[in-house]
């Protein structure tokens, strides 16, 4: 199961289910699975460490500020 943890406290989480995270994505099902070949491929991609990285930004020019 993936867990999401927020300073190290479990907020949510998520059973791929018996066919894993490929059968539930968006994509077109005549798509081979790009991780069939996975050591793990029911939790593939994520059966990896990874950092999930957030961003704000915001911009724009609507003449609030001259140059």
């Amino acid at each position: 199961k993936l867990t999401f943890l927020v300073d190290n406290v479990p907020k949510k989480a998520v059973d791929p289910g018996t066919g894993g995270f490929w059968p539930n994505a968006w994509f077109d099902k005549s798509d081979p699975n790009p991780w069939r070949y996975s050591k793990n491929q029911k939790i593939a991609p994520f059966d990896q460490k990874f950092y999930l990285i957030l961003n704000l930004a915001a911009g724009g020019m609507n003449n609030y500020f001259p140059d």
